[in-house]
């Protein structure tokens, strides 16, 4: 039997579960529920699924918990990371070495690097002034350019060149 892992974020009730999805039988199974100091949003994990980032809306906040390869429970490591804005949207470029994230209302996109044990960097290191309603922010698949949606009012796709050096 093959396994695949869920993450869902419960806003109103300020929680994380985890579920287990047999892939044959379609069976679906809660492994944790995780209580957070927050209202969680966006979710994203790293290109190798060692790390889930966890957007904390209701207090501006990115958390960090490393993923353990063989349960999927989590366990949060550094210090949650604060933000000016709420996120509505975290990725990861294709290295997994920088966090983008998208701020709907707030009209703007940030760069975090991701140190080498997972965690997010404090201070963004690079950020960006859009239109208002960025809900989404990814880098294409060559990792050269970051696209960045916006919902009308202006209805538009921008597009910056990233560069990951």
């Amino acid at each position: 039997m093959t396994n695949t892992f869920a993450y869902i974020a419960l806003s109103g009730d300020e929680k994380l579960l985890t579920f287990s999805h047999e892939t044959e039988t379609g069976d679906l199974s809660l492994l944790q529920e995780l209580p957070l100091d927050g209202s969680p949003g966006p979710l994203t994990t790293d290109p190798a699924q060692s790390n889930l980032y966890i957007g904390i809306r209701s207090t501006c906040q990115i958390l960090t918990y490393t993923i353990d390869a063989n349960d999927a429970s989590l366990r949060q490591i550094g210090e949650p990371v604060s933000l000016d804005a709420d996120p509505c949207y975290l990725a990861t470029d294709r290295s997994g070495r920088f966090l983008f994230s998208a701020y709907f209302g707030a009209g703007m996109v940030k760069v975090h690097a991701i140190h080498e044990d997972g965690t997010v960097g404090k201070e963004p290191v690079d950020e960006w002034v859009t239109e208002e309603r960025a809900h989404c922010i990814l880098p294409d698949a060559d990792n050269r350019f970051v696209f960045v949606p916006h919902i009308e009012p202006p209805n538009v796709i921008d597009q910056y060149r990233f560069d990951a050096t």
